[in-house]
């Protein structure tokens, strides 16, 4: 079975780099750590978790854009894929990171089905190094030569990531498929930088101007 990572167990300094696997031909468990570690939960099968997940979307107060429908028909979707590839996955939720919103908006507008990330993990922040979108077009062009069990993959992604829940997955060898957009923890620490940055050089800017009058007015002087 593969290696399941716990971001919490990180020692001081060291990271995890883990590279984008290949398309695999057996869907395997998807494993990743339980935020209440409930053993009961985490034995169900993965379409009990779909269903309850999206009972509890429906039943949340968090700002809905009309999508529901269109998430409960990919629910649907997910389900029959499960079943055609004959696995029976398990899936374990944890807290989702902070999400960039623009850009998971951007994504859905753009019709987006999966993602699939090159990640870094350093303690409990999660940088993302390199992407690779595929659309929906490109996977139904796919789909004769793919298996069901891969199919199904990019129909949990896609759900993940259009209800926000984005679990990484682990498909036994080692490698991690991480479904997530840009962290805001990075995007807040590089406008920082920049402001930083800003403030820095207008603060030279301001300290050059006043030791030019400086000297401006020591010249005035020896020249009375």
């Amino acid at each position: 079975m593969g290696q399941a990572l716990n971001p919490e167990s990180s020692s001081g300094m060291r990271a995890w780099t883990y590279k984008t696997p290949r398309m695999a031909n057996s869907m395997g468990y998807l494993l990743t750590t339980l935020p209440t570690k409930d053993s009961e939960k985490a034995s169900q099968p993965i379409a009990t978790l779909f269903v309850t997940a999206l009972d509890q979307m429906t039943k949340s107060e968090r700002p809905w854009d009309g999508r529901q429908i269109l998430e409960s028909q990919l629910m649907r979707h997910i389900l029959v894929s499960i079943l055609a590839s004959g696995s029976q996955p398990q899936l374990h939720w944890i807290q989702p990171p902070l999400f960039c919103k623009r850009l998971l908006e951007r994504i859905k507008a753009m019709n987006y089905i999966a993602a699939f990330v090159n990640i870094s993990f350093h303690k409990r922040q999660i940088v993302t190094t390199k992407m690779k979108w595929e659309t929906c077009q490109e996977s139904s062009q796919k789909e004769s030569q793919e298996p069901d069990s891969t199919r199904a993959i990019h129909y949990v992604l896609a759900f993940l990531l259009s209800c926000h829940l984005a679990p990484y997955i682990s498909l036994g060898n080692g490698t991690i498929w991480y479904c997530s957009p840009l962290s805001t923890w990075a995007r807040r620490r590089r406008r920082r930088k920049k402001k930083k940055k800003k403030k820095k050089r207008k603060k030279k800017k301001k300290n050059k101007k006043k030791e030019k009058k400086r000297k401006k007015k020591k010249k005035e002087k020896k020249s009375l």
